[in-house]
């Protein structure tokens, strides 16, 4: 912990805690000793609305009497007035009635003003000073932690822009910024504890000055040491640290309203329900985000996310491969998104038969992998392995193994001699024509296979003989593959054309006559 932040450390841990604040005004001046100066007045934030007779006279309806706090704005605006000009009555005659109400002299008026809101009703908003001793105990913590922490705050910001101005290294900087906001984040966290309350209330006090609400002032006190941070000394903070509470409200807000709506666009969109509840359940991130648990890195990324999807979805047609492109540059590494991913690849597998179509497949996602490099180093789980890494792993393994089953089952073609042999290869192969076509070939040698006419080891090497030496009237069908790779796609009709050949040779076989 810095010298700095010594009184602030012991307010939220020390001896200066509310906690130990005395409630006789006489042990209480141990605690007025941090203060420049021990004050003698208060000021009172007073609103005053007025109502009006049947006669036409105004009177004052009702007082709501507080302590001037500066992290309470002005009453119209708490009230949400739509402001309007009052001239019916002088602003004197108003604050005369006031005053008159409260018993306060006109010397202990430090400002006020008036106005008409958009139903009729009359205000008067007004600043005065009272005397300390008026004050209740609940009223006098609240006020001097007011005061200490006004003075140290300004303080704190004094003697860290000295610092930094004067020191010489820009490493021993960072090293003390970095080394403040994790403290003042720290702090934060214990009064959040303290207060075990709910985000929305952690702003809103409730007038009673009670010790949550002197909590609360703390909070927000090293809430504003902690955004001078972020404004003044940007250069030097940790992307790892984590981001204000204050501003990680307003960046959920944001966030969460952006996210809608390309939500919105996609549910109009032709986008599969797979990828949207992909995107659904990885938002859900941004609805869970808890404040002062959130680092620049994840903001940072969460607002690049945001901006590639709006890119996309403001397009005219937006597809799947859009969607998965964007999440995929940005090293979504999401659980379900590389599910997804797999899904995918295993049904472009699964719809080709063929093992040189299959590495087809694979060296195509190979090669746009690479087209699709991150664009960002962060990822949506920093503690996971990247999405690339794991998809091109998956491919690789896929590649090597079909690799492998092709080297073993399909060897290569024979070398052929320009001598004759048997009179049937010549050259440049003169095959044998036939009627049939390459899968009905295939077909039919895979029977002589089944039916154990041709031993199984020697397969790949009898396919590969067949190949060499037969040519069919369905040239197109030589060109798209080998005998060997057509051996399970028989269709209904090349079981009906084999069938009929089988058929003929028994009926053959039943005509001709043994000798």
């Amino acid at each position: 912990m810095s010298y700095e932040l010594n009184i602030i450390n012991q307010v939220v841990q020390g001896s200066l805690s509310p906690l130990y604040f005395p409630t006789e005004p006489s042990e209480q001046a141990r605690f007025y000793k941090h203060l420049s100066k021990v004050p003698e007045t208060c000021a009172r934030q007073i609103h005053a609305q007025f109502g009006q007779s049947d006669d036409q006279s105004l009177s004052v309806e009702s007082l709501d009497i507080r302590l001037l706090d500066r992290y309470h704005p002005p009453i119209f605006i708490v009230l949400n007035h739509e402001v309007q000009v009052y001239d019916v009555h002088a602003g004197e005659v108003l604050l005369g009635m006031v005053l008159q109400r409260l018993s306060l002299a006109s010397e202990s008026i430090i400002e006020w003003y008036h106005w008409q809101d958009e139903s009729g009703s009359v205000h008067l908003e007004l600043y005065a000073h009272y005397p300390l001793d008026d004050l209740n105990f609940e009223e006098r913590r609240y006020h001097f932690y007011q005061k200490l922490l006004i003075e140290q705050v300004a303080l704190v910001q004094q003697q860290m822009l000295q610092y930094i101005h004067k020191v010489p290294s820009r490493k021993k900087a960072q090293k003390y910024v970095q080394d403040h906001q994790q403290t003042l984040i720290t702090y934060a966290s214990q009064l959040l504890a303290y207060l075990d309350d709910e985000e929305k209330k952690v702003y809103d006090f409730s007038g009673e000055y009670n010790l949550p609400d002197v909590f609360k002032l703390i909070f927000l006190s090293i809430e504003e040491l902690i955004l001078f941070i972020e404004q003044k000394f940007v250069q030097y903070l940790g992307m790892h640290g984590y981001v204000s509470y204050h501003n990680s409200l307003i960046s959920k807000t944001d966030l969460l309203k952006r996210y809608n709506a390309i939500q919105a666009a996609l549910l109009q969109s032709s986008s599969s329900e797979d990828l949207l509840s992909v995107l659904n359940e990885a938002f859900l991130k941004f609805e869970s985000i808890k404040p002062a648990q959130i680092t620049y890195l994840d903001l940072m990324y969460l607002k690049k996310l945001l901006e590639e999807l709006e890119i996309v979805t403001k397009k005219e047609k937006v597809n799947d491969f859009q969607i998965a492109s964007v999440l995929y540059q940005l090293n979504f590494n999401s659980p379900a998104f590389l599910a997804y991913l797999m899904r995918c690849l295993d049904n472009k597998l699964e719809e080709k038969v063929l093992v040189s179509e299959r590495l087809d497949v694979l060296y195509h996602y190979r090669k746009l992998s690479k087209q699709l490099a991150p664009k960002i180093r962060h990822a949506f789980k920093p503690g996971y392995a990247t999405l690339e890494g794991q998809i091109n792993n998956y491919i690789e393994e896929d590649i090597q193994r079909y690799q492998q089953e092709l080297k073993a089952n399909v060897p290569a073609p024979l070398s052929v001699t320009s001598s004759p042999v048997d009179g049937i290869l010549e050259g440049d192969v003169s095959k044998i024509p036939t009627k049939l076509s390459v899968r009905q070939w295939a077909y039919l040698i895979r029977l002589f296979f089944e039916v154990k006419l041709f031993p199984e080891g020697n397969k790949a090497a009898v396919y590969r003989l067949f190949n060499q030496v037969l040519s069919t009237t369905h040239k197109k069908d030589l060109a798209e593959g080998s005998l060997y790779n057509r051996q399970y796609e028989a269709d209904a009709r090349t079981q009906e054309v084999v069938r009929e050949k089988l058929q003929e040779m028994i009926n053959f076989i039943r005509k001709d006559k043994p000798k």
